[in-house]
């Protein structure tokens, strides 16, 4: 069991510095976008903020499917699926998945990292 253990603490090790590895590729040839999309929101938002912290533009991804009120503000690394309905004055944090078919109604806050619609 113990060995067990510290494979798992060995292969995470060798996953983070990696990752940190591709982060720094990525700079070197000049991408500027990039975006995490991962169902767990606690990873999600760890290598959201990874990203953001090395300098990258996270944008917001928007399905055309879906419709986004005008008056809707969508923080950096949304993710808005098919045939969603976000409606006037909702707020959305950073990294958060609206699946398909969610619905946000007006007046609404959605903090960061959240999913819904599934």
């Amino acid at each position: 069991m113990m060995l067990r253990l510290c494979l798992l603490r060995l292969m995470l090790y060798i996953y983070l510095r990696l990752v940190k590895i591709l982060i720094i590729y990525l700079h070197r040839f000049m991408v500027q976008r990039f975006m995490v999309q991962l169902g767990n929101n606690d990873t999600r938002m760890k290598y959201h903020n990874m990203i953001k912290n090395a300098g990258f533009t996270v944008p917001v991804l928007i399905q055309p499917t879906a419709y986004v009120s005008p008056d809707a503000v969508l923080s950096p690394g949304c993710i808005v699926r098919a045939k969603v309905v976000i409606s006037r004055y909702a707020s959305l944090g950073d990294a958060c998945i609206i699946n398909v078919g969610g619905t946000l109604s007006f007046d609404i806050i959605f903090v960061e990292r959240n999913l819904a619609g599934i």
